[in-house]
């Protein structure tokens, strides 16, 4: 069966004594990895979860985070990895949405169960290492060795079932949560390996967050016998440091990081010669820093990978091709800008408004079908019928496709804004906004930004006479979504510019303040 445990396993037989796990001087074997595993899979069935349930998980990446997840896929539990930089109400919405049993909280987050919309998870909170962090819901404390904890066998997990529940922005204001199974990820694991090549003595470093569906790139490497190292908090600076000094092989970086380690001033000091595959991916990045990338490194590969959580995260993947390197069928500084091609087994199409798939080199919806892509949203049945229609997703971002097949993204969806890698839908920031009692009409949008690849921007009109400063609206925000999600420049207008049906005419904004 192709299933998280199954690639595990295998990669058990095949590698258990080479490396898996590597913490500074701390190495674990896959077999030794995979007792662990075991272990913190009866550590969860002594907490009352059984197979199909959900448990949440705030948490730095680690190797303990990794144990927990894979742990969670032993006993055919669903992790719900939770993203740390939202606000705790959006948090709390995931909570309840996801209607996990167990929050697990790693020790830098412990203070979010002290708020008001999180206190009541604290009776069913643990930490990373599963050790309770309140009394139960009978008010006694939890005792740990209340059963027994040996190792238990990995239950018989099939394809469909769900493995893994991450959430991403919804175009109504609210999260979705993305089902993705078993099937999925195995699958989408061999395609990335199929084009990755992952091999055995490949060092994989985590720098993307384990909440982010770009994390899941490492599966491919798991499957392939690779060891695994964990940023926790990952800065260009360290990113150069570990690469240097771990002897890193590979990993998926996002562009802001990327343009932050090259713009570093030591960037010339670190021995980087060992990295041998670099993907990036989620947020655009001018062609400049593509190239830059691509020659600052002799011995990488630079790969430009493109999909979204709903694809488990990778639909095309393609390798940014050297300034020697010939290409027969179109320029070189065209092929530079592609998102690659389609991975194994998966469908591409350009529609338009009417699903009518266009020619070569036309500008259209990009939609998709493949083994990799989720069968739909939890409890949103409308919006899972409008994402999924006739077998094919329907991305919402704009691209073309050359006569060889190569994807070119021309626009994202339509009022989304990635900024620093984070997906940003400007309905939910609108909301947030105009919740401000002096706030009559909000819009929001992305301009060009080199390092964060989009700079949020909003405008905004007051009520007559009104006086409401730039810094209260940061303020007021705060407390209802995501830093990440603040705009970092605000105007004050009059009124904003509308078509003549009265919608606000977002590309006029985009032009005016674009620098």
């Amino acid at each position: 069966m192709m299933t998280l445990p199954s690639l595990l396993a295998r990669t058990v037989r095949l590698w258990g004594r080479r490396a898996a796990m590597i913490d500074g001087d701390r190495v674990l074997t896959w077999t030794e990895f995979a007792d662990r595993v075991a272990f913190t899979g009866s550590r969860l069935a002594s907490l009352g979860l059984r197979r199909g349930e959900r448990i949440a998980v705030i948490a730095n990446n680690s190797i303990r985070q990794a144990e927990l997840f894979h742990a969670a896929y032993h006993i055919g539990v669903v992790p719900v990895p939770v993203n740390y930089r939202l606000a705790t109400k959006e948090i709390e919405t995931i909570l309840d949405d996801s209607a996990s049993k167990v929050l697990v909280v790693d020790d830098p987050f412990a203070g979010l169960l002290e708020t008001a919309e999180l206190q009541s998870w604290k009776v069913r909170a643990c930490s990373l290492d599963l050790r309770p962090l309140a009394t139960d819901l009978h008010g006694t404390r939890r005792d740990e060795n209340r059963q027994s904890c040996q190792c238990i066998e990995a239950v018989a997990i099939n394809e469909d079932e769900e493995a893994l529940l991450l959430y991403t922005g919804g175009t109504t204001g609210r999260s979705k949560g993305v089902q993705l199974s078993h099937g999925n990820l195995a699958v989408v694991a061999l395609q990335n390996a199929a084009m990755l090549a992952p091999r055995c003595d490949d060092i994989y470093m985590h720098v993307a967050p384990m909440f982010h569906s770009a994390d899941l790139l490492s599966n491919a490497y798991l499957a392939n016998g690779a060891a695994h190292i964990y940023l926790g908090k990952p800065t260009a600076r360290l990113i150069l440091e570990t690469v240097a000094n771990s002897r890193v092989t590979a990993t998926v970086i996002p562009p802001t990081l990327i343009i932050l380690a090259l713009q570093d001033e030591r960037f010339g000091e670190y021995d980087l010669s060992s990295l041998r595959t670099l993907v990036f991916g989620s947020a655009p990045m001018p062609e400049s820093w593509i190239v830059t990338a691509r020659d600052a490194i002799p011995s990488m590969d630079l790969w430009h990978g493109y999909g979204l959580t709903e694809t488990a995260q990778m639909l095309t993947l393609g390798r940014v091709p050297r300034a020697s390197e010939q290409l027969d069928s179109m320029s070189h500084g065209s092929r530079v800008r592609s998102a690659g091609r389609p991975l194994l087994g998966t469908d591409l199409r350009i529609v338009d408004d009417q699903g009518n798939e266009l020619p070569v080199g036309m500008a259209g919806e990009v939609i998709a079908r493949g083994p990799q892509i989720t069968k739909g949203y939890l409890n949103l049945p409308d919006e899972t019928a409008k994402q999924f229609r006739d077998g094919w997703f329907h991305t919402g971002d704009v691209g073309s496709v050359d006569q060889d097949g190569w994807l070119y993204l021309l626009d994202r969806k339509r009022d989304m804004v990635i900024t620093g890698g984070e997906n940003v839908y400007t309905l939910e920031v609108e909301e947030a906004l105009t919740q401000h009692p002096e706030i009559v009409e909000a819009a929001v949008f992305g301009i060009p930004d080199e390092v964060f690849g989009e700079s949020l921007v909003a405008a905004l009109v007051v009520r007559n006479g009104a006086r409401v400063p730039a810094e209260a609206m940061i303020e007021h925000c705060r407390k209802l979504i995501g830093g990440f999600k603040i705009p970092r420049r605000i105007y004050f207008l009059n009124e904003l510019p509308k078509n003549t049906l009265g919608k606000i005419a977002k590309n006029e904004l985009r032009r005016q303040y674009t620098n």
